[in-house]
């Protein structure tokens, strides 16, 4: 059974440090994501979520609105943060936290959001079952 990782769902990927240089460790070549700024990644885990909610961020240089935000809450639960990207190809992307990266997948257009937080967050879980 695929839950959004499986290429016909899949646009893009990307694996990214959280703590250290917040550089991208992986990446699809050429993707979206592969060009994920350190503001970037501040932005989507720092503290001021408001202005996250109200004025979106960029993600790989392109706009994204916020859809759902869980990157805090208790720490049981993976934390993540639905987007959508902005403009007439908008695509689904999630955002899932682990104990050092931040897990990435934008789903390619018309592949529902829920698809893709699925698998994110399951990608997720397991890395952080491994230490990464």
């Amino acid at each position: 059974k695929c839950f959004g990782a499986c290429q016909h769902h899949r646009k893009d990927v990307a694996i990214v440090d959280l703590y250290d240089n917040k550089a991208v460790w992986a990446s699809k070549p050429g993707g979206v994501l592969a060009a994920i700024c350190p503001s970037e990644v501040e932005a989507l885990v720092g503290i001021n979520r408001g202005s996250l909610l109200l004025e979106g961020i960029t993600v790989g240089g392109r706009k994204v609105a916020v859809i759902r935000d869980h990157m805090t809450g208790p720490e049981t639960d993976i934390p993540f943060v639905d987007l959508r990207t902005k403009g007439s190809k908008s695509s689904a992307v999630t955002a899932a936290m682990t104990t050092k990266a931040l897990v990435f997948v934008m789903g390619k257009r018309g592949v529902y959001g829920g698809i893709v937080n699925k698998k994110v967050c399951d990608m997720a879980k397991d890395l952080r079952k491994r230490g990464l």
